[in-house]
């Protein structure tokens, strides 16, 4: 397949971390794993050509943002060939959530149309024409046009995302304070989450790292942290992520009170029992 000679460029990490991938857990289109790899923040960018025109890879109950390091385990034999049409196009693919993961064969209206544009770091062949692949997230987009392609393939042009802000937004400024608050006190009320993540949250410096960071780590359902990449502005989805964690964290402290309450009634009647065994045995 000819690779398209319409691009788009991006600013991006000067080198890939390939050499990672024998640390990464291993996972499927179905896992829920939340030890995302982030690429650190980093001076030394380059200038990153991007092709247009991308083979889609349908993914299920899983979606990845940009700048993750994420491993795939690739069986559909439509998903092979988007994956065999993308090493073609400098190892660039365009990553969609499904809209129902059990949808064994999706069309362009079964996924997502905003998703991440993604390069194939590593590609290792499995027994049982399974293909592991590791991705890295470089940019927010969408399909603007599908196109017909062979061997059940779905490609369509794609839109980047652009990252630019308003440094002095008073508005924007707030929203990211509000967003950094609301983050570490939803680490510290999630026991799924390690401390360490918020270490990591607070050394990343780029608000587009800090946004997806944060996404990435939220314990929710696909169509929740679809919601994020769905909104098309980098303050539109920082008004998102805000109200994502402020639900989420009045939900954990009901959760607790409930559970606190419970454990009140528990000792509450333990108590009485004991009280009624004592005088029995007088």
């Amino acid at each position: 397949m000819a690779k398209s000679s319409s691009k788009s460029s991006v600013k991006a990490p000067s080198k890939s971390s390939a050499k990672k991938a024998s640390h990464h857990k291993k996972t499927s289109e179905k896992s829920t794993s939340t030890g995302y790899p982030f690429q650190p923040d980093n001076d030394e960018l380059e200038e990153i050509s991007i092709p247009k025109r991308l083979s889609v890879l349908p993914l299920r109950d899983v979606v990845i943002y940009p700048y993750m390091i994420y491993p795939i385990l690739i069986g559909r034999e439509s998903s092979l060939n988007a994956v065999s049409a993308s090493m073609n196009r400098d190892r660039f693919v365009f990553l969609a959530a499904q809209k129902d993961e059990n949808i064994d064969e999706p069309t362009k209206d079964d996924i997502y149309t905003y998703g991440t544009v993604a390069k194939i770091i590593q590609l290792v062949k499995l027994p049982n024409n399974l293909v592991k692949i590791l991705v890295e997230g470089f940019a927010q987009g969408r399909c603007k046009k599908f196109f017909n392609a062979k061997n059940n393939i779905i490609e369509a042009e794609i839109e980047i995302a652009s990252t630019d802000i308003d440094e002095e937004s008073q508005e924007f400024g707030a929203m990211m304070r509000h967003a950094h608050e609301a983050f570490i006190e939803y680490i510290k009320a999630n026991r799924n989450i390690p401390p360490e993540a918020a270490i990591a949250f607070e050394n990343l410096e780029e608000p587009v790292r800090k946004l997806y960071y944060a996404s990435a780590h939220l314990q929710l359902d696909v169509e929740q942290k679809q919601s994020i990449l769905n909104e098309w502005s980098l303050q539109e989805q920082y008004f998102r992520l805000v109200s994502i964690l402020t639900s989420e964290i009045e939900l954990m402290k009901l959760e607790l009170d409930i559970d606190s309450r419970v454990q009140e009634t528990i000792q509450k009647s333990q108590k009485k029992y004991f009280i009624q065994e004592q005088i029995r045995a007088l």
